[in-house]
């Protein structure tokens, strides 16, 4: 069973064989949990406001909804999105 773990500004990203986990470094601390199966799509937004610098956030389409992982890294996006197979 491999694991693969990825680290954004605001938590970390565990992704396993089975499941996807992501974790908030924020109080109260959130954890999500997604089985693999359930994941249709994943989604890399690049966000651009009037003189900030580029926001990427990473939208997991799943059959609940949607789970936004906010400020992800360019190659960390597309490294999570190249592992899980999209």
């Amino acid at each position: 069973m491999s694991t693969w773990v990825f680290r954004t500004r605001r938590g970390r990203i565990t992704l396993t064989d089975e499941t996807l986990i992501y974790e908030e470094k924020r109080e109260p601390q959130r954890r999500v949990r997604l089985a693999r199966t359930d994941i249709t799509e994943i989604r890399i937004v690049t966000r651009v406001y009037w003189l900030t610098p580029a926001r990427i956030d990473v939208m997991a389409h799943h059959r609940g909804g949607v789970l936004t992982i906010p400020r992800v890294g360019r190659r960390t996006a597309e490294a999570l999105k190249k592992a899980l197979g999209f």
